[in-house]
């Protein structure tokens, strides 16, 4: 009774006589939840605090159940996504199988039925995994089929993923295409064929589908002819240049690989040249970009030297018509003429240390 008045003097005073007025001691604070008050007999009030405690179990209950069924909706969603995955896992796995065996037919069968969405096969890492490795002759290493099926399976790859796929790197999830790594490689009948089908392609749609062979890569700015020059793949260079697709002046992204002139200022695009000249002299202080695929390069082997150097000059005699920069003057004391006066100062000295 104490508590209940306390409750109706601060929030509830009936009469307009304040603190003084009379107090209706059976009303009560209970609430029906209908705003028809807390009024009637004990049973009355009884009946209303269970009806709650009935409702308040309830709603616990359903947010139970809600919470239930998000649970296995997201159980359920993450099992078809595991699921789907290893749909597309198997199905990679079967590509794989066909191209490593060098079974073209086996690969346009498994081409024809795809399980899953086109943009999930990922026809840009199954062209680089035809690359054949430098230095691997008969294909026993790094891609183990013959040259003749290796091609087949190669055709039928970008015939079925279509030409971008070998050569374009606009959103692609390679940062370099497959045409750059044979490049790299130095594998010239994979650079060939790759231009052999994206011709034939546009000979079929009559020139309205033109492929972009310049395109550059998303990591370094370079194109196809760039990373064949620095990586002294000779002959894969004379076959980019004699397709007439390949521009032989093409330049960098500035802003991956650039160049910062000996007085300063902004930074300029390589070309091919450029490129190769740098890296012949071993200076490359003053280039910016171009990090992992520089390292890789090993410019102090004497093949990778003598292949830059057949580069050059083809480069220089067949298309900018100017001196080949990698010719050391004679009278310098690096080649020709500076090797004979290096051997004959030395044959002066061990004569007059012998006498």
């Amino acid at each position: 009774r104490e508590e209940q008045a306390a409750n109706y003097t601060s929030m509830n005073l009936k009469g307009s006589g304040g603190p003084s007025g009379s107090i209706d001691w059976d009303s009560g604070d209970d609430d029906d939840g209908e705003g028809n008050g807390g009024g009637g007999t004990q049973e009355e009030r009884k009946a209303r605090q269970a009806k709650k405690k009935r409702d308040k179990k309830a709603r616990r209950k359903l947010r139970k159940n809600e919470e239930k069924r998000e649970k296995e909706m997201r159980e359920d969603e993450e099992r078809n996504i595991k699921g789907m995955q290893s749909k597309v896992d198997s199905y990679k796995s079967k590509l794989m199988n066909a191209i490593s065996s060098g079974d073209p037919s086996k690969l346009q069968s498994l081409l024809d039925d795809i399980p899953v969405a086109k943009e999930e096969v990922d026809f840009e890492h199954l062209l680089c995994s035809c690359v054949k490795d430098r230095g691997s002759d008969d294909g026993n290493k790094g891609n183990p089929f013959k040259e003749e099926l290796r091609m087949k399976v190669v055709k039928v790859l970008i015939r079925n993923a279509g030409p971008e796929a070998a050569v374009q790197n606009e959103e692609r999830k390679q940062k370099r295409t497959p045409m750059m790594k044979a490049s790299t490689e130095g594998d010239c009948n994979m650079v060939k064929q790759i231009i052999t089908v994206c011709k034939e392609h546009e000979e079929e749609t009559g020139g309205a589908s033109k492929v972009e062979i310049n395109g550059r890569d998303t990591e370094n700015g370079w194109t196809a002819l760039h990373y064949a020059c620095a990586n002294g793949s000779f002959e894969v260079v004379k076959q980019l240049l004699q397709s007439l697709r390949v521009d032989p002046n093409v330049k960098t992204d500035p802003s991956l690989t650039s160049l910062t002139p000996p007085e300063g200022g902004e930074p300029k695009a390589l070309s091919t040249l450029d490129l190769i000249s740098l890296l012949h002299s071993g200076n490359t202080e003053r280039l910016n970009g171009g990090g992992r695929a520089i390292q890789a390069i090993n410019n102090t082997s004497p093949s990778w030297r003598s292949e830059v150097e057949k580069i050059a000059n083809f480069l220089c005699e067949g298309y900018f018509k100017v001196p080949n920069p990698l010719n050391v003057s004679k009278d310098n004391g690096e080649e020709g003429g500076g090797k004979k006066k290096k051997k004959k100062k030395k044959k002066k000295k061990m004569k007059s240390e012998l006498e």
